[in-house]
């Protein structure tokens, strides 16, 4: 149906904690070894850092229903427009850093 969709298993780039570590509780991602430079810099492993980075709150939110997932896409846009607002200053470079 769409030219340049891709049927992925999210599960051969991702790893879900095991659920007697406290990460699972965390609701926290495991990025596989990265083995090349392209790897490294792909989606996966990009994508781990961002969610990993996520207040603890925000990943714990539970998406059972259009409702909620409003509520976290809210929660998370809420997070990024707080951290620009109160931590980058655009004539302070040293504040100059990338969240994503």
């Amino acid at each position: 149906q769409y030219p340049y969709h891709y049927d992925i298993n999210v599960i051969d780039y991702l790893t879900f904690p095991n659920p007697s570590l406290r990460a699972h509780t965390l609701a926290k991602l495991i990025s596989r070894k990265c083995h090349t430079t392209t790897f490294q810099h792909s989606y996966f492993s990009r994508i781990v850092y961002i969610w990993n980075a996520l207040p603890t709150e925000i990943r714990q939110l539970r998406l059972t229903s259009n409702s909620s997932v409003n509520r976290f896409k809210h929660a998370v846009s809420e997070h990024y427009s707080s951290l620009l607002t109160n931590h980058f200053g655009v004539n302070r470079t040293s504040t100059w850093t990338n969240y994503c």
